[in-house]
């Protein structure tokens, strides 16, 4: 239609004059009924985007896979667009398509620090563990795209033990796909968990006893027969 073209193009002007003149603003597109929000949002264009949420467009209007504004924007790295459209709404942070997609997801997998730092900001925030179709979660799609984003995923909270449904966890993914850094954030996130393993043992472990010497030199030590502790879980090989 003429209004999707106008919004996918960024053309404020034309979209103003088609609107006044009494076009549909929700009028969708193709097979797949990709609404004008849609392309607005996914070009960053937020003189469109403003025309059309002004117009009553919903930002919770869904295409034909059940995605939202937000997860393109999100997907495309549009962060002005992603703002726009949590100020409308911020229901759609929690939404998920056919492919099980979100917002988050789709930001990790976009690269931009920008939009998953935006989308963390939010209250109540966005599941940060949620997997797609195949099993990945955000932290999976930051592996091979950010180390950052990796980062700012584990301070979260992310957990980086969740394997996809190929059995890789986003340390085996951020080396599956040679991103040095951001297997380097994450087998950080694993020593810190093994040495926090370790600080556990040695915390729960019994007081020094109170014997007199002579028995005490019959006893193992508290960590004696104990082959080193828990010793954690082992971090994932390349191919884990």
């Amino acid at each position: 239609t003429a209004v999707a073209t106008a919004a996918r193009r960024g053309d404020a002007g034309v979209l103003a004059a088609l609107l006044e003149a009494g076009a549909e603003a929700e009028a969708p597109t193709h097979e797949h009924a990709n609404p004008p929000l849609f392309w607005a949002a996914a070009g960053d264009h937020a003189a469109c985007l403003r025309l059309l949420l002004n117009r009553g467009v919903s930002a919770s209007c869904r295409n034909a896979q059940q995605d939202t504004a937000l997860l393109w924007a999100c997907q495309q790295g549009a962060a002005e667009a992603a703002e726009l459209l949590l100020r409308a709404s911020t229901d759609e942070l929690h939404v998920a398509n056919n492919q099980r997609m979100t917002p988050l997801i789709c930001a990790a997998s976009s690269g931009r620090q920008d939009v998953v730092d935006l989308l963390l900001a939010q209250r109540p925030p966005p599941a940060l563990d949620a997997a797609d179709a195949h099993g990945r979660t955000a932290l999976h799609f930051a592996a091979a795209s950010s180390a950052e984003i990796v980062e700012s995923l584990l301070a979260a909270g992310a957990n980086w033990r969740i394997r996809d449904a190929a059995g890789l966890a986003p340390l085996g993914e951020a080396q599956r796909q040679g991103k040095a850094a951001a297997a380097a954030a994450l087998q950080r996130a694993w020593e810190r968990a093994e040495r926090g393993l370790a600080e556990e043992e040695v915390a729960a472990s019994p007081p020094p006893s109170t014997d007199t010497p002579r028995k005490q030199r019959g006893r193992k030590g508290c960590m004696g027969d104990r082959g080193g502790g828990k010793g954690g879980e082992a971090a994932p090989r390349a191919d884990a």
